[in-house]
């Protein structure tokens, strides 16, 4: 554990939609999209490419 004071810095200052997403809040979205099952058991996670800054696909 611990604090992240350069994660919270980034999510506080980056407006969504102004420019390419921080580096540390994309990767808090892919650990959050990780850890979160899919919605039923055995359903494909569906996925698309770029939106946001990010360069790989992204759980809807």
């Amino acid at each position: 554990m611990g604090t992240f004071p350069v994660l919270e810095d980034q999510m506080c200052e980056w407006i969504p939609g102004d420019g390419k997403s921080p580096d540390r809040v994309d990767a808090l979205v892919w650990a959050l999209t990780e850890l979160l099952p899919p919605e039923k058991p055995g359903t494909p996670i569906p996925r698309f490419s770029g939106g946001f800054g990010v360069s790989g696909g992204v759980r809807i």
